[in-house]
């Protein structure tokens, strides 16, 4: 397969993958996503390895089959820059919470705060600091909770400020 045939696969198939979840077909969405992650493996690419395995993350997780997501989301975190680890570990700590895991996604809400921090990027830092402060709430830390879920509301409120 040449190159630019090969782009236009990869395009087709994660393409395919995002309209089947626009129209809540889960399933048939990872069977797109699989075909554009063996594609990106084949083809040695990285950063489209990486986006596939959140997708696939991402829906195993609506699917309600979470040891799936979570083995999707580690091996986005494996290949991920700093924007896909924040993102990973996001979704690793909303996976946990639905498992009931609180204290496991308090973990990886506090490393996506890291790296928001690292970023520089306020919207990344207001839903992760939410994120954990849902987290503490179920674990019982209601101090904790409620100092994330302040700073999460004031920081949103300002960024709503900013847009108008």
């Amino acid at each position: 397969m040449c190159s630019s045939d090969l782009y236009q696969a990869l395009q087709a198939y994660h393409k395919m993958g995002v309209v089947l979840d626009n129209q809540g077909m889960f399933g048939e969405a990872i069977n797109k996503y699989k075909q554009f992650l063996a594609l990106c493996i084949g083809s040695k690419n990285i950063q489209g390895e990486a986006l596939a395995y959140n997708c696939l993350g991402i829906n195993s997780f609506k699917l309600g089959k979470y040891d799936e997501s979570i083995q999707y989301h580690n091996k986005h975190l494996e290949l991920a820059d700093t924007t896909g680890r924040l993102i990973a570990h996001s979704n690793l700590g909303i996976v946990f919470q639905a498992m009931g895991l609180a204290e496991h996604a308090a973990i990886h809400h506090q490393h996506a705060i890291e790296y928001a921090n690292r970023m520089g990027a306020k919207d990344a830092q207001c839903f992760t600091v939410g994120n954990l402060g849902i987290a503490s709430a179920a674990q019982g830390d209601l101090q904790t909770s409620r100092i994330c879920l302040q700073y999460h509301l004031k920081i949103g409120r300002a960024s709503c400020r900013e847009r108008v």
